[in-house]
């Protein structure tokens, strides 16, 4: 998974994952601007388009995964300024079908976003980042294009989780995610128990200061 993050003059920061993101729009960038609050897909043969158009919400930060199972790749977003994740279905022209948001819970702040099988059932769940009520929220995918039920994990009083990503960390074939807590400058371990459930968070240090806004795994 390649992240790419940008920086503005509001010094927040914003995190686009572009996996897989050239099947649906090549040669592509996906450009998150949280000033016009517009995604802007940028294409060699199109100038620019605003596709889809996103108003008063603060979009923050994306990942692409076939969620309703037509072999086309879609794109969801979390929506910090609304607490909720949307999604845009691709089809066939190139574009995106707009489809109902999903609640991250009230004042959650959503910061962050990742995309895997949770729970083995072969249907794309997400993992969430709460910054303002300190937890990560898994969302589990009905593979209609809809989520079914959320579990939520604490990462701690004041940790202000920023960012998360997913992996098999342990090599037990299970997916796992590890989270950064901008707050208490330390990153957070969730393992897979294998059936959509997690262990008690594992924490690491970062160091005094140290302040992480990103994890990746490689």
């Amino acid at each position: 998974m390649q992240v790419l993050n940008y920086r503005q003059s509001s010094l927040r920061y914003k995190y686009i994952s572009m996996e897989g993101l050239s099947k649906v729009l090549c040669p592509s960038l996906l450009q998150l601007n949280i000033d016009i609050r517009n995604i802007h897909t940028l294409c060699a043969n199109i100038a620019s388009i605003n596709s889809p158009g996103i108003t008063s919400i603060e979009p923050i930060f994306l990942a692409v995964g076939d969620f309703n199972n037509d072999k086309r790749l879609d794109i969801i977003i979390a929506n910090f300024g609304t607490d909720n994740i949307g999604m845009f279905f691709g089809y066939a022209n190139e574009g995106f079908l707009n489809a109902p948001a999903y609640s991250t819970g009230s004042s959650s702040q959503v910061t962050s976003i990742a995309v895997g099988d949770f729970n083995n059932d072969t249907r794309l769940d997400v993992v969430i980042t709460n910054n303002a009520t300190n937890n990560v929220k898994i969302i589990f995918g009905s593979g209609y294009g809809t989520f079914l039920y959320d579990i939520t994990y604490s990462t701690g009083n004041a940790s202000q989780p920023c960012s998360v990503s997913v992996a098999d960390l342990n090599n037990d074939n299970q997916l796992d995610f590890v989270v950064a807590n901008s707050g208490i400058n330390t990153i957070s371990i969730f393992l897979s128990n294998g059936s959509g459930t997690f262990s008690n968070q594992i924490t690491y240090s970062t160091g005094v200061h140290s302040h992480q806004y990103s994890v990746s795994s490689l």
